[in-house]
């Protein structure tokens, strides 16, 4: 690298405390994993762990290393493992071991700290902090990934307490004035998806002061709502039918789930739903 070192400035160091932070965090989530849990699909619409640990670094790579910095990089012998658009799901499950992923991801870091630090470098501020919704994204399926395998291996203990409803200890519904407010973001660090800001005026309406429970959304399925038409727009009528959906997706019958936020469910779901419980 011909880029000359200077002093880093306050923008630089807290792009870097973020980056090192987030990448803490991923780490926590795979720290001491097996071999199975690694590179095994926990689910057809998922890829493995391991598949999301070695395309963290390959983006990282790709985008800072040669695209912003013009350096050669690494490892190109696993950019056709690693991309998100060349391989299916379900072949991402060849993959190298914990350690060498770890390595690869640590290798990568080194660079891109380097490259951060060094004059010229640093101007694509939104790119740096894309670089870290990009890991995060990643580090929220493996967690995701994680819990499936846990269901998979009858593994219930983590049921949740920390998570449970405190609905019945308060009003179930507040009511919201209509009126104005600004949705989205135009600062660096905001994805494409959350731009730009701009003036949204919403009518009047009721809403839960909590999430939704399983045992709550179980009233719904015991009273035959997947069955009955008239909880259902056309278009989400329409798609019941096709899907023959009679539960959300991952759904499970333990009772330890009951005071738990009912996840899994598609738009038409809750939009049957809301009209269930008026």
């Amino acid at each position: 690298m011909h880029s000359t070192l200077v002093h880093p400035t306050l923008a630089q160091e807290a792009l870097s405390a973020a980056l090192q932070s987030c990448r803490r965090q991923t780490l926590a989530l795979v720290k001491d994993l097996n071999a199975d849990t690694l590179s095994t699909q926990a689910h057809p619409d998922f890829s493995p762990i391991g598949w999301h640990l070695g395309h963290i670094a390959y983006t990282e790579s790709l985008w800072i290393v040669e695209h912003l910095a013009g350096l050669p990089r690494s490892f190109l012998e696993w950019d056709k493992l690693f991309a998100a658009d060349v391989l299916p799901k379900a072949e991402r499950q060849n993959l190298p071991v914990l350690e060498i992923l770890l390595a690869y991801l640590e290798t990568v870091r080194e660079q891109t700290l380097l490259i951060l630090s060094c004059k010229g470098c640093n101007e694509a501020e939104q790119l740096w902090h894309w670089l870290i919704q990009h890991e995060s994204q990643h580090a929220e399926t493996i967690s995701m990934v994680l819990a499936m395998h846990r269901l998979q291996q009858k593994d219930v203990s983590l049921s949740a307490q920390a998570i449970v409803s405190k609905s019945s200890s308060t009003p179930e519904m507040v009511f919201v004035e209509s009126g104005d407010f600004f949705q989205g973001c135009d600062a660096p660090e905001a994805i494409d998806n959350e731009r730009p800001a701009h003036a949204v005026s919403t009518l009047s309406y009721w809403i839960d002061r909590t999430p939704v429970t399983c045992a709550k959304y179980q009233q719904f399925i015991e009273a035959g709502g997947y069955h009955t038409e008239k909880w259902w727009s056309p278009a989400g009528w329409q798609w019941q039918q096709q899907k023959q959906a009679i539960k959300p997706l991952y759904w499970s019958q333990n009772e330890s789930f009951n005071n738990t936020f009912v996840c899994g469910v598609s738009w038409y779901d809750a939009e049957a739903f809301a009209r269930f419980v008026g």
